[in-house]
């Protein structure tokens, strides 16, 4: 059984600041690069100021403020009930995939 990857804590800017890498191996994760670390998984705690989950409830988002920047954080299909409890002004930690959309 293959271990996750380490999920840093890190800066919402510093993910989106750095450098951001699309691997085309087919079980290889797309990373960004961050103090000569290639970062594929993150530790994010924000407020949230943002939350939208569509109709079908296949597809949900929340906007993400931690002080220094924001990011959108997207879930589908059955992760998307792991928002439905999540309103304006809560304080999250999210542990997730860096993706590109």
């Amino acid at each position: 059984m293959q271990q996750r990857q380490t999920a840093y804590k890190l800066w919402i800017a510093n993910i989106l600041y750095s450098p951001y890498t699309k691997t085309t191996e087919e079980f290889s994760s797309h990373y960004i690069t961050f103090n000569s670390i290639q970062i594929s998984r993150v530790n994010l705690i924000g407020n949230v100021i943002e939350t939208f989950i569509n109709a079908e409830k296949t597809h949900a988002s929340l906007t993400l403020d931690d002080g220094s920047s924001t990011i959108r954080v997207r879930a589908f299909k059955e992760d998307t009930k792991l928002f439905s409890p999540i309103t304006m002004g809560d304080l999250v930690m999210v542990i997730g995939k860096i993706k590109e959309y």
